[in-house]
């Protein structure tokens, strides 16, 4: 799956390649800007460094805002987390962020492959707002799978394609922010896929992974390494901080404080929980939504990025939904010393984009 969404986001030259050392993924968020540097070793994948920067001082705002920054502030937030993160890798993969891509399946009459190659921009065109000239298009036949190493004979007349959409302006102001912050030709992935490198096993039944970042939250149900669903919601965790500094009458530096130390302050759950309604909502419709269409279920819930910690979210996402909920754990996939295990699975969660890049042609899964 991941190698097929290629055309796209390949770096030109041996930027995202393992072969060249140590490994960078730049996950660069609405809130904050988070790398992992990592390495190949002796048949191990080693965790060498990480990091995280927030944003929001670079636009004079409190922490735990989505910022935006002008070009010449992200070069300067780029240089300075991987300065003050010692990164020393010389190879790069940088994040898109899901809000700003269009991930979509549809269904076609099954074709020959030269057929596929006019039928299927014609039929993005239904589902992209704007001209194809200003967009990058790249697509995936998904295969019919009964499991991971064993593909079913299919006698379908149709297939369904996975297409993946980004606007080529947006692509070209990456390039010209990254090379100004000394990053020559980096690959890119969409952020989504990075989390599902970073953060499942192999799982053979349907797995909703939701991704709560700082300004929107992202919901996948992923099947065979597939995604089936995809789905982008305009809040994230700082909606959750506003809607805690409003009803407690206090700045939002000290709601956000409050957030992430619920434990000191018992009395503010039910404000957490009262905030978080809304996601949960949208996360029993997508559900909904995939067992209608795919007369399946989701077997487990992952929750990923920074905002998936607060307090109580968990537990209310298991309670409203009735799933097993776990919480993202890339650093599992990379050596560490046995000393850092507690502090990497605490931090997981908000570096799964950023592990799962830096995998990138280290992990087929």
């Amino acid at each position: 799956m991941f190698d097929a969404i290629k055309k796209i986001f390949q770096g030109t030259s041996s930027g995202g390649s393992s072969a060249g050392g140590s490994v960078c993924g730049i996950d660069i968020g609405s809130g904050s800007i988070k790398v992992v540097q990592i390495k190949e070793e002796k048949g191990h994948i080693i965790l060498e460094t990480y990091g995280a920067l927030s944003l929001s001082p670079f636009a004079n705002d409190a922490i735990g805002k989505p910022a935006k920054l002008s070009e010449a502030d992200t070069v300067k937030a780029i240089t300075q987390v991987l300065k003050e993160s010692r990164v020393t890798a010389k190879n790069f993969v940088v994040s898109l962020q899901s809000n700003a891509i269009l991930v979509f399946v549809v269904t076609l009459p099954r074709a020959s492959q030269t057929q596929l190659d006019t039928v299927i921009p014609n039929e993005a065109r239904k589902y992209i707002p704007v001209p194809l000239t200003e967009v990058s298009l790249d697509w995936f036949i998904i295969p019919d799978k009964e499991t991971y190493d064993q593909e079913a004979a299919s006698t379908s007349a149709t297939i369904e394609v996975l297409i993946v959409a980004v606007r080529n302006e947006m692509l070209q102001n990456y390039q010209t922010t990254l090379t100004q912050a000394a990053i020559v030709n980096p690959a890119f992935e969409i952020e989504s896929f990075a989390t599902m490198r970073s953060v499942l096993r192999r799982e053979i039944a349907p797995v909703l992974i939701v991704d709560v970042g700082t300004g929107f939250t992202s919901m996948m149900i992923v099947e065979y390494g597939i995604i089936r669903i995809f789905h982008v919601a305009n809040r994230g965790s700082a909606f959750v901080t506003e809607s805690l500094s409003r009803s407690l009458s206090v700045p939002f530096e000290k709601a956000e404080e409050m957030k992430y130390n619920a434990t000191k302050h018992p009395e503010i759950q039910p404000l957490l929980d009262a905030s978080h309604e809304y996601l949960v909502s949208e996360i029993k419709r997508v559900l909904l939504e995939y067992e209608h269409t795919q007369n399946r279920v989701v077997s487990k819930i992952i929750l990923s990025g920074g905002g998936s910690v607060v307090s109580g979210f968990k537990e209310l996402v298991a309670q409203q939904t009735g799933l097993e909920t776990v919480m993202a754990d890339p650093f599992a996939k990379v050596d560490a010393p046995e000393f850092m295990r507690p502090l990497l699975v605490t931090s997981g969660p908000e570096f799964s984009v950023a592990a799962g890049l830096a995998l990138k042609n280290m992990l087929s899964f």
